[in-house]
């Protein structure tokens, strides 16, 4: 658990960091900023996927009679953060098509991976992953 914490509060200072380079670069903040949130959403989803499937092949089904195990319950909130993220990056991709400063390829890139991105707190919902219904 102390890990978790330590790595999610690693990760957010590391997207705070990023963010400020990018505007100390002379940088478009809602690009830094875009990239910044999708960089932090793609890492912590591929962290609670590679966790789930590490926890569950590593555990006896019996495990959850009671409950979910504690390490299930962690992983089960960095959908939530990223779900957070998630309708950040799509405010981001709409603040990106109204400035006029993206051509087209940055607003198809960025629409696409925002619709992507919000396709998959939907496929968790749909497998009751998104939040705590057990």
């Amino acid at each position: 658990m102390r890990r978790s914490r330590c790595s999610l509060i690693g990760g957010l200072v590391f997207a705070g960091l990023s963010i400020g380079a990018d505007r100390r670069a002379g940088l478009a903040v809602g690009a830094g900023m875009l990239r910044s949130a999708l960089a932090l959403v793609g890492l912590l989803n591929l962290v609670f996927l590679v966790g789930i499937g590490v926890a569950l092949l590593q555990m006896d089904p019996w495990q959850f009679a009671y409950g979910p195990p504690p390490i299930v319950i962690a992983l089960l909130v960095l959908p939530l953060i990223t779900l957070g993220l998630t309708l950040l990056v799509v405010g981001l991709t709409a603040v990106g098509w109204r400035s006029g400063n993206w051509g087209w390829a940055a607003k198809t890139y960025a629409t696409l991976v925002s619709m992507t991105a919000l396709g998959f707190p939907v496929f968790l919902n749909f497998w009751n992953l998104l939040g705590f219904r057990y």
